[in-house]
């Protein structure tokens, strides 16, 4: 099982350093995201609040916190299953405090359900340094069934 654990975080490390180091739009937010643990379908990660990522009011902006939970809930499901990032079909994020400049958060993603075409994952942000919860975050991504062929008892036609 370590094995496996080492794997999955290996996955994850390459697949975050491959997308941060693209300079694709989410790098600014996760730049500095170090991946601290994690197994198959699990992931952790520590990101400090910097000041490009706050807002008018001189906290963690929400679309910070949004990309956070994308990306970071894409790098657990990455690790299982078809090794596939998927495609959002929901995102949803529920705020309960606020994190400050030089706070660093603790983003933790879970895989709680891969099926065949979709997969449901689950997202806690909190404070390292007091561990309150300062958001979760549920996000359904589509992950399969591209190229399957409709079943014979389906209807053909499209609305």
């Amino acid at each position: 099982m370590p094995h496996k654990a080492a794997r999955a975080l290996e996955i994850m490390r390459a697949f975050a350093k491959k997308r941060i180091s693209s300079g694709r739009f989410d790098s600014a937010v996760l730049s500095k995201a170090i991946i601290t643990g994690g197994s198959e379908g699990h992931v952790k990660c520590k990101i400090p609040v910097t000041p490009e990522l706050l807002n008018g009011i001189g906290t963690l902006h929400g679309g910070a916190v949004a990309t956070m939970v994308d990306s970071v809930s894409t790098w657990a499901l990455v690790s299982v299953g078809k090794n596939v990032p998927g495609v959002s079909v929901d995102l949803s994020i529920s705020f309960m405090k606020a994190a400050n400049p030089g706070d660093t958060v603790v983003v933790e993603a879970r895989v709680s359900h891969l099926g065949r075409r979709l997969a449901f994952l689950n997202v806690d942000v909190t404070s390292r340094s007091t561990g309150s919860l300062l958001a979760q975050g549920r996000h359904t991504k589509f992950v399969g069934g591209l190229g399957e062929k409709k079943n014979s008892t389906e209807s053909s036609s499209t609305c």
